[in-house]
């Protein structure tokens, strides 16, 4: 449109570097009017939805911080941002208002703590305060005992980092954490004698008598997570103290104690067992599949600047296209599994034992990310805000007609088929969205009344430009017929056809 119009390229519709945009309400002296919040790794953006999104403010957060704070406003969805526009101005309040508030101060979190980590934001100090880390053991099923770890807790989350390299291997959210978040447990008894193994003996070592609990997520993982710490109560009153304080998320904690880690485990399979029974929950069909893992040494702000192009929170899966031989060979990132395609639920299980490690209902797929650059890797991304799925295998057509299929029966709605993930920034989350990384499955009122005026703004600027022109008219001739197999649709070598020219009959002008 730029070179139809002659004149020089305009600004894109987003930062290149957006990792996600909310519809917001802005709250001025004098009114209140829509805005779109763009979070980037080094900055916040907000562009005009009624001016084709055009860039109103930017406020970095890196070097000379134009953001002195960032705190919770008087109700449930207001966010006050202390900032200035200008190096020399002075810090002035900035009212906004979100449904999704939880959601885009986590973002904007994750990002200055990204910056803060590469000693380029130093007010994150003070907008997240200091972190605090207790020594703690987790629960593995695998060495069937505990292994030593250090737990962090932070401005938007609980991490699991481990104890000897400091590497984050398992992050959670506050905003992800269910209802209750976490339950506490009764002592931790080891097994008899005679049913202990020999990993269970190296980690006798590590095996605590008391502090032991659970987290529990909404999303993904079928068993919580297992941990202890003699400073259990210290760290349960810091997570409840920094999610209130830096989210307004109560963290509910189930402090019964009446459970142990044994029938903790045991319950959930007990569950599992009990639904899989169901008539709904009968396999479909069901493949040997590798699962690639996530990273959690990095936050999707760190990983988005690796790969700018790439989706920050899916770039194990892009940065690993075509390299899919090499990792299943070496078995690297990626984790045998049996893939399980329900009526109702997508279950993953470990193959050994066929515990399922991941059930996540159909009605809650947004898109079937099938990869143009490689035969074998297949993804999913969830509109309810979990991380995409992801998944090597052969047979991986056969696989996404499954998904596909029984998915679409169960939320009786179209679902997408895309050759790669959603870019980070595109989807811009209404009050109606709860994920920043996978397309609307249903319609959108707001986004669509902006979509039209933009068009609609458009197109004034270019018709007088194109009135009389025979750049951008055609002739089509389309002739239709009742049978699908007879309907043939027939293009004439394009021709100019200029705009008071006449059309034929089963023709007509209209611009391409």
């Amino acid at each position: 449109m730029d070179k139809i119009l002659g004149r020089k390229p305009t600004p894109e519709l987003k930062p290149p570097d957006c990792l996600s945009r909310y519809v917001v309400t802005k709250h001025a002296w004098y009114k209140k009017y829509k805005r779109i919040f763009c979070i980037t790794p080094t900055a916040i953006h907000t562009q005009n939805p009624e001016r084709t999104l055009v860039l109103t403010n930017s406020y970095t957060f890196v070097g000379d911080s134009d953001i002195e704070s960032v705190t919770l406003g008087a109700d449930e969805f207001e966010f006050i941002v202390s900032a200035r526009q200008e190096k020399k101005g002075k810090f002035k309040p900035l009212k906004f208002t979100s449904k999704h508030r939880q959601l885009l101060l986590t973002d904007l979190f994750q990002c200055m703590a990204a910056a803060s980590a590469m000693a380029r934001c130093l007010v994150a100090s003070k907008v997240l305060g200091a972190h605090q880390d207790f020594p703690a053991v987790k629960w593995s099923r695998g060495s069937n005992g505990w292994k030593p770890v250090t737990l962090r807790v932070t401005a938007f989350g609980l991490e699991s980092l481990e104890s000897k390299s400091g590497a984050a291997k398992w992050r959670c959210d506050y905003q992800r954490m269910s209802s209750p978040g976490i339950m506490l447990l009764a002592p931790y008894v080891p097994p008899p004698a005679g049913h202990a193994d020999t990993a269970s003996a190296v980690a006798a070592a590590a095996t605590p008598q008391d502090g032991v609990f659970a987290v529990v997520t909404k999303l993904g993982r079928s068993a919580p997570r297992v941990f202890a710490t003699r400073s259990r109560d210290t760290l349960v009153a810091q997570v409840q103290q920094v999610a209130r304080k830096r989210l307004a998320i109560n963290i509910m904690i189930d402090s019964s104690g009446a459970s142990t880690l044994h029938q903790l485990l045991e319950a959930v399979m007990l569950a599992e067992r009990s639904t899989s029974s169901e008539a709904s929950e009968l396999p479909l069909g069901q493949w040997e599949v590798e699962a690639m893992r996530g990273r959690a040494d990095l936050l999707p702000p760190q990983l988005l600047m690796a790969s700018p192009a790439q989706s920050a929170h899916k770039l194990t899966v892009e940065a690993l296209a075509g390299m899919t031989d090499v990792l299943v060979m070496s078995g690297g990132n990626t984790v045998p599994r049996r893939l399980v395609v329900t009526p109702a639920s997508l279950i993953t299980r470990r193959v050994d034992s066929h515990e399922v490690v991941m059930r996540r209902p159909l009605t809650a797929i947004a898109a079937v990310v099938r990869f143009a650059d490689d035969p074998k890797l297949l993804a999913i991304e969830w509109e309810d805000g979990a991380p995409p799925s992801q998944f090597v295998t052969p047979a991986r057509d056969a696989v996404l007609v499954a998904v596909l299929g029984a998915a679409q029966a169960a939320a009786a709605r179209p679902i997408a088929v895309m050759p790669g993930f959603s870019s980070p920034g595109d989807v811009i989350i209404t009050d109606h969205k709860h994920a920043s990384h996978a397309p609307a499955s249903e319609p959108e009122p707001e986004l669509t009344r902006m979509y039209l005026a933009e068009l609609n703004s458009r197109g004034k600027e270019l018709a007088p430009v194109l009135q009389g022109s025979s750049m951008m008219f055609y002739q089509s001739h389309i002739s239709f017929s009742s049978s699908p197999r007879a309907t043939r649709t027939s293009f004439n070598t394009p021709a100019p056809a200029f705009a008071g020219s006449p059309s034929s009959s089963t023709g007509s002008t209209t611009p391409s």
